[in-house]
């Protein structure tokens, strides 16, 4: 007998750090190509996605100018 109860299994090896992030290269590399190739099938979508964060960066900058008068602010200007 190996001193192994019935039904206990032998434990594999965990995985290296190299294959690990071989598998988080790959599976990034797989969402990266679906989201560009979304994006060319459907260019409507890219519209949105880049006038609404450009929306709220006017919004906030034009609020918060008044924020680079504080002393200690390291900016002239809250976009930079």
């Amino acid at each position: 007998m190996s001193g192994r109860t019935q039904g206990e299994r032998k434990l594999s090896r965990p995985a290296t750090n190299a294959s690990v992030s071989d598998g988080l290269g790959a599976q990034v590399g797989q969402l990266a190509r679906r989201s560009v190739v979304r994006t060319l099938r459907q260019p409507a979508q890219f519209v949105p996605a880049l006038i609404f964060p450009l929306f709220l960066l006017a919004v906030n900058s034009g609020g918060l100018k008044d924020a680079t008068n504080l002393p200690g602010f390291p900016t002239d200007s809250y976009i930079t």
